[in-house]
């Protein structure tokens, strides 16, 4: 007993240590120059020597690339999208320590790369998740010309709602002009809450800030850079430079908003690279379990139903219910899945409100469809869903076709009763139907399909793709996907008394599991 205390508590205080470690790491000095930056900003002014003593010029192949910022003695903070079309290190260098781009390259203000963590859930097309940690192959000595700028002490956003903010880069001045040699910095005020339409639906996604005096923002060549904000005595990076809606051929708007990656939600990721475990482990989950049971509108009430979504002239559009019947798979109607880009196709998951842009975490690429029927594809997600709060619906087994006939069934979806209208349920709302494949109604369809009626509850108009869900031992089982629902002839209104039906995934069982293989 007393030797199992012995290794109990050695591994307590090697754990207590390795912690303390790690967040030493990050404990140095940090956010204060030794020269004080300029607080009245306009229009890209040149930045004092030694002001913004972390940042740094990415290069690739000795041409300029992006900004960064040090954040630790061997870490730079980015943007993905600096580095996603090349991963290979030995092409990327850094210039620190310096205010000019174009000034001689030597060993004492040059740093090379030896790993590059983009963010697992980058997506380019639709510019979500855009950050990037550089692992440089040595670690930078602090001086008045290199320091660090500090991180958020917490995860929250609005720490910086409705505040000034600098930016800083060596982005060009407008878009007719050439890169900037000198750094340049810029006040900008966070807009988010303020300019829905600057914004353009992205204030939940990124920070949205519009040059304080109406003439600077960010442009080519300020990418990766921080949006930093000066409190307590310390400057603290915020975000990190995306993108702006200007033309990028012409020149930079200043009166469009620009667009930064948000970096409290990111600070886990970034504090697991710098343990070494960037990766979050691949945990399989138990299917068909609800926890929460009949409370209208909570989040994740079912925890398997996902949407569809293609990206299209800047908005993701809905496309469809789907289910998720793996760590890694959502059944749901083919529609114009298959002549649809793989790019543009997107499953947003862990929530029961639909928005233009979803949360963050909520979105997943789809990087393979599998067809499984004339009807039925099986989306393959560009990695496993991690969040705990998701979970696959359990699937049936061949034997138990006739298991539901004449019982109660449970679906739900985004009920709208309006066929102009997206969404008329803020929440996922679920309805109770009955399966009668005996119904005269139900004669060319029982062989195929499962027949359902409702007696006063809808499903209707939105509802393409729901899951047709019945408990089986305790377990939410999926029998079926919706494809007609019930509507008149004319698909103007909602018939309670009109049959809908799912398609019966039974007789598909074995595609199925091969798409899951």
């Amino acid at each position: 007993m007393w030797f199992s205390s012995l290794l109990f508590f050695i591994e307590f205080l090697l754990s207590f240590f390795y912690q303390n470690k790690i967040e030493a790491e990050f404990n140095f000095d940090c956010g204060i120059p030794d020269l004080k930056p300029q607080t009245k900003i306009v229009n890209g002014k040149d930045a004092n020597s030694n002001a913004w003593p972390w940042m740094v010029a990415m290069f690739f192949e000795n041409s300029f690339q992006c900004g960064g910022s040090i954040i630790a003695p061997d870490l730079i903070l980015t943007a993905a999208h600096c580095v996603e079309d090349d991963l290979d290190v030995s092409k990327y260098k850094f210039i620190y320590g310096t205010n000019y781009i174009n000034q001689s390259q030597t060993e004492s203000n040059t740093a090379f790369v030896s790993k590059i963590y983009m963010h697992p859930d980058y997506f380019g097309s639709i510019i979500y998740n855009d950050i990037a940690l550089i692992k440089l192959k040595n670690k930078l000595q602090f001086s008045s010309k290199v320091k660090p700028i500090c991180l958020p002490q917490n995860g929250k956003l609005d720490e910086i709602e409705n505040k000034q903010v600098v930016v800083t880069g060596w982005g060009k001045r407008n878009g007719s002009l050439p890169i900037s040699n000198n750094l340049l910095q810029a006040l900008m005020a966070i807009q988010n809450d303020k300019s829905e339409n600057a914004c353009n639906f992205r204030r939940y996604n990124n920070y949205c800030a519009l040059g304080v005096s109406g003439d600077s923002n960010i442009c080519q060549g300020d990418s990766g850079g921080p949006l930093q904000y000066f409190k307590n005595g310390k400057w603290i990076i915020y975000g990190i430079s995306s993108y702006t809606l200007s033309n990028q051929f012409t020149s930079c708007d200043n009166k469009e908003p620009g667009f930064f990656a948000t970096v409290p939600f990111f600070l886990d990721w970034i504090k697991s690279v710098a343990k070494g475990k960037p990766d979050k482990p691949v945990v399989k989950k138990n299917c068909g379990l609800k926890t929460l049971k009949g409370i209208f509108g909570v989040e994740n009430e079912w925890p398997w139903i996902v949407t569809v979504r293609i990206f299209e002239d800047n908005f993701f559009e809905y496309g469809s219910i789907g289910t998720l019947i793996s760590n890694q798979h959502v059944l749901t109607l083919k529609n114009k899945l298959a002549e649809t880009e793989l790019s543009s196709i997107f499953v947003t998951l862990g929530s029961n409100v639909n928005l233009y842009y979803p949360d963050l975490d909520k979105v997943y690429s789809v990087i393979n469809i599998h067809q499984i029927s004339d009807e039925l594809v099986v989306l393959k997600l560009h990695r496993p869903v991690t969040n705990p709060n998701v979970s696959p619906i359990c699937l049936p087994n061949s034997k138990q076709a006739s298991l539901i006939f004449n019982k109660n069934i449970v679906t739900a979806g985004w009920v709208s009763t309006d066929p102009n209208e997206d969404f008329s349920s803020s929440y996922i709302r679920d309805t109770s139907l009955t399966v009668d494949n005996e119904n005269i109604q139900c004669k060319n369809y029982s062989k195929s399909s499962y027949c359902t009626f409702a007696n006063k509850t809808e499903l209707c108009f939105e509802d393409l793709g729901n899951p047709l869900m019945f408990p089986v031992e305790n377990k939410w089982t999926l029998f079926g996907i919706y494809y007609q629902l019930t509507t008149d002839s004319n698909e103007k209104k909602c018939i309670n008394e009109k049959m809908s039906l799912a398609f019966n995934i039974i007789n598909n069982l074995n595609a199925i599991e091969s798409a899951l293989n």
